[in-house]
């Protein structure tokens, strides 16, 4: 029996020759080129952080297209929560996320409490979930946030406090006082403040109580028959 074999023109063999070789140096090319990546044969892509310079995305290219890229900040990685800053070759944390040790990889973990860059919200113990600071309310666009605006006249129960029509300005709950004005949110029951709903009603010493006021009005001080009707109108509200 005969064998059989293959015989190829020399000019196709040439040609596939020079097929191979222009393969392996355009991939030696793409391997040894800075910023880019190998996506597929005679494909490439962006290095996390780049993008076409001439296009400002990351997909796919023909080797024979423009490879020029540029760091562009704001662009997220394609496999971290993370995205890079203004500066080249240097990455933050998306929001609501830290890293957990940059010296070995952009590994994030998603940690409540911290505030949103661009929003007036906290992170919140569910992985992306956000609250609206205090005072603030989110503006929605489908089930989507895309802004936070100042919510006057908001009661904070927990607080003890209420939002005024002044951005970020807030009053107490009557009776009490702010510990540390502008720097914090607690608050104090104290005797002896004027009730601003009622001006004839001072705080007691028992958080939450309270009295008539002893101050004179219209020149005199309350009869007992005027005390004892406030004492019942208090009785009934509280």
């Amino acid at each position: 029996m005969k064998s059989f074999q293959l015989r190829i023109r020399p000019d196709i063999k040439k040609g596939l020759g020079i097929l191979l070789m222009l393969t392996i140096t355009w991939h030696l090319f793409i391997g040894l080129k800075s910023r880019i990546t190998l996506a597929g044969l005679f494909m490439a892509k962006p290095e996390p952080g780049y993008l076409w310079n001439d296009s400002k995305t990351t997909e796919r290219r023909f080797f024979a297209e423009n490879l020029e890229t540029a760091w562009e900040a704001g662009t997220p990685h394609s496999e971290f929560n993370a995205q890079t800053t203004a500066s080249q070759g240097i990455w933050e944390p998306l929001p609501g996320y830290k890293f957990i040790d940059q010296s070995k990889d952009l590994s994030t973990v998603w940690t409540p409490g911290l505030l949103h860059p661009d929003f007036q919200a906290w992170s919140d113990t569910g992985e992306g979930l956000w609250i609206p600071a205090t005072g603030y309310k989110f503006v929605y666009e489908g089930d989507e946030f895309v802004a936070t605006v100042w919510d006057p006249n908001k009661r904070y129960e927990e607080l003890k406090i209420i939002s005024l029509p002044e951005q970020d300005s807030f009053i107490p709950f009557p009776g009490y006082q702010f510990v540390s004005p502008g720097k914090t949110f607690e608050v104090v029951w104290t005797p002896g403040l004027v009730n601003p709903d009622n001006t004839r009603l001072v705080s007691g010493a028992k958080e939450g109580s309270w009295e008539v006021s002893s101050r004179r009005s219209y020149g005199r001080a309350p009869n007992w028959l005027e005390k004892e009707i406030v004492r019942g109108v208090i009785y009934r509200v509280f």
